[in-house]
């Protein structure tokens, strides 16, 4: 009795097992998540790159209207046409009600150095016929970074209905600015302090503000070297460009006040998302705004910055407070309170004060630490 056995189909003719079938598809899954992390990694690189590369840009816009000036641009400041002070349209003081829509800001200034002339003119032209500067908006390219989403689509002020004029970028305005007047002939701010200077001085005559003496800062003026001190750093928490009713909408600070407890962190996520626009938050107090002027970026680690030489490079988000200070200072061991003269001058290092801040630049900033 013999036995047939059943021949098998050949191979070809069968289909996929259900075993066979998943294996293909987790392997697909596998390859595609290497793919899409290698396409995010691709874009973050690229993403950095663009920042790097309008940091650079603008900082060559400062640098370039500090050479046609003589002094680097005012973190904001009133136009300076003696046709709009004649016709009365010019702000009697930075805390009148009609301040923050004639306000430029340091944006405003280099226009004409990022190829934005015919901005900077419409704005004059807004300011011309009394007019809000807030009136001319809308994205500038080189003012965004990459890696920041989008933050609306319309203007946060009142009264108009314009784009959003997003900025990723600040300057270096030094420490919180002192408008309080109780000692005018010093100014807002001292320039050691910082680079940027507050010259949003009104056209009153009678007032303290009167008194105000502005300055204006070179870089010729940067005793630490430019190597070593902030120009323009990535904030994720600033605004936009044309609205600046504080300093916190287009500045970077350090906080002396507070020191050593400050009340800003530079890591990110050590300060918590602004829950808040900046106005509101400086209405509450200026303590509420303070944790959000300092440097941030959505970059992994740290925070693009352009130093005064031109060099642009990601610092580290954990560096130390301490290092913060000496980076944003252009002659440490001048500092000063804004506003105040009421420190005596340091003692030579080593030495130390009684006063916490100054005895920060006693010391030499280590470059190895940022």
């Amino acid at each position: 009795m013999s036995f047939l056995s059943k021949k098998q189909p050949p191979r070809s003719d069968r289909g996929f097992t259900l075993v066979e079938m998943l294996v293909v598809i987790s392997i697909i899954v596998v390859l595609a998540s290497l793919a899409m992390a290698g396409i995010q990694a691709a874009r973050r690189v690229a993403q950095r790159a663009e920042c790097i590369n309008n940091l650079r840009n603008l900082a060559v816009a400062v640098q370039q209207f500090e050479t046609n000036k003589g002094h680097l641009p005012a973190s904001r400041k009133f136009w300076n046409s003696p046709a709009y002070k004649a016709s009365g349209s010019m702000p009697a003081s930075s805390s009148a009600a009609n301040a923050p829509s004639q306000t430029l800001t340091w944006v405003h200034e280099i226009m004409p150095y990022i190829e934005r002339q015919d901005m900077r003119m419409q704005v004059e032209g807004h300011l011309s016929n009394n007019s809000s500067v807030q009136m001319v908006s809308g994205k500038i390219n080189v003012l965004v970074c990459p890696s920041e989403p989008i933050d609306d689509t319309a203007a946060q002020y009142n009264g108009t209905n314009q784009k959003y004029s997003q900025l990723s970028y600040a300057c270096n305005g030094g420490v919180s600015d002192n408008l309080t007047m109780t000692n005018p002939q010093f100014g807002f701010d001292w320039p050691q302090n910082g680079l940027f200077d507050n010259r949003l001085k009104g056209q009153a005559r009678n007032l303290p503000e009167a008194q105000l003496k502005v300055y204006e800062t070179s870089l010729s003026n940067i005793v630490d070297g430019t190597t070593n001190t902030i120009l323009l750093a990535e904030n994720m928490d600033l605004e936009e460009w044309n609205n600046a009713p504080t300093e916190f909408h287009v500045c970077i600070v350090w906080d002396d006040q507070n020191y050593p407890a400050p009340r800003q962190a530079l890591a990110y996520g050590k300060t918590a998302d602004k829950f808040d626009t900046l106005i509101n938050l400086y209405n509450q107090g200026v303590n509420f705004a303070l944790p959000y002027a300092r440097p941030s970026s959505f970059h992994n680690g740290g925070f693009m910055v352009a130093f005064a030489d031109g060099h642009v490079k990601l610092v580290s988000d954990s560096i130390t407070y301490e290092v913060y200070m000496h980076l944003m200072t252009s002659h440490g061991r001048k500092y000063q309170p804004a506003g105040l003269n009421n420190l005596p001058p340091p003692p030579p290092p080593p030495a130390t004060t009684n006063n916490a801040v100054q005895n920060v630049f006693q010391g030499v900033l280590d470059q190895g630490s940022y």
